[in-house]
């Protein structure tokens, strides 16, 4: 059945709303780091770690603090590949979780260190596009610049984690297209994610756009490449209009740069 292509991603995207994003908090007056330890439903000492705090006193209102990336684990984990997958060490996990041994059971919650992605710059633009040869490349009625074609214009970096993919940074209400032709399989809104589209090809390529705004289709539409499907969100947590875009095909990860356009 076809809805079973990307369930998987879909029960994955709902996971994380609850529990495994790692996000940017900014310091409000009056926060302890108890109470944001409660908000996001991590322990003050993961909140420490995180951010280098030995004394709670050094807390000040505008400070932005990372707050840890949080792992649900699944049957058949172990601490060696929860590790690998999320680019950090068992040592390391277990200090964060004060784990004595490497006993893990299915259900638990596991505090992980977050993995950082340099600041969009200069040298960051200069580094996501350098080795990329420039051309132009026509899709319906509209006409791109350099090959392959994205969603939006603007800086992209890699993010890993439970959720990957290219992160592209641009601004507010830019319009975001499709770069391939299929029908829309799902378009919701997510409390992390914004609003999230999937669209999936004749080839059974799934393309998931999240960091969405207003959405332009519809569940069920089929459309070309090239087609407008939302406008750029502003992350609440970051203040960044960023999109998300993934691209897997039975049930793995795609990498984007490479994925079917058209």
């Amino acid at each position: 059945m076809r809805a079973g292509r990307y369930f998987c991603i879909i029960f994955l995207l709902v996971a994380l709303d609850a529990k495994t994003e790692s996000s940017d908090y900014v310091v409000a007056e009056n926060d302890t780091l108890w109470s944001i330890s409660q908000k996001y439903d991590v322990s003050v000492e993961a909140l420490k770690e995180a951010n280098g705090i030995n004394d709670e006193r050094t807390l000040r209102v505008g400070m932005r603090l990372i707050v840890p990336q949080l792992y649900i684990v699944r049957k058949g984990d172990n601490l060696w590949r929860i590790a690998r997958e999320n680019g950090t060490s068992v040592a390391k996990i277990r200090e964060l979780n004060s784990l004595e041994n490497d006993e893990i059971r299915a259900g638990d919650v596991l505090v992980l260190p977050r993995v950082e992605n340099e600041s969009p710059g200069t040298e960051q633009k200069e580094k996501a596009i350098s080795g990329t040869e420039e051309t132009r490349v026509s899709v319906g009625d509209q006409t791109y610049d350099g090959v392959p074609f994205w969603p939006v214009d603007g800086v992209r970096t890699s993010k890993t984690g439970k959720i990957s993919g290219t992160e592209i940074f641009g601004s507010q209400g830019d319009a975001v297209v499709s770069i391939a032709s299929g029908e829309v399989v799902w378009n919701s809104t997510s409390p992390v994610f914004g609003n999230v589209i999937i669209i999936e090809s004749s080839s059974n390529y799934l393309y998931l756009y999240s960091g969405l705004a207003d959405t332009t289709v519809k569940y069920g539409e089929r459309i070309s490449a090239g087609t407008k499907i939302a406008e750029l969100g502003v992350n609440p947590h970051t203040g960044e209009a960023k999109l998300l875009f993934s691209v897997y095909r039975d049930g793995k990860l795609v990498d984007p740069s490479v994925a079917p356009r058209g």
